[in-house]
């Protein structure tokens, strides 16, 4: 699932999960100038060196 939000003059996407799936989507994203947040209640999912710039929330 992902949520679009808009922030000055690009977007802002979050995105639940950080699989390889969705990891390969916020890659795209990313590549595409988009902001992205992964919410991943396992930490152990998230590879950093993937997608270093994409910001990581854990509930």
């Amino acid at each position: 699932m992902a949520a679009l939000f808009r922030v000055g003059r690009g977007m802002r996407v979050a995105i639940t999960g950080a699989g390889a799936v969705r990891r390969s989507i916020a890659r795209e994203l990313l590549d595409r100038g988009y902001q992205v947040l992964l919410i991943e209640r396992d930490p152990q999912n998230y590879r950093p060196r993937g997608i270093p710039t994409a910001e990581l929330w854990t509930p």
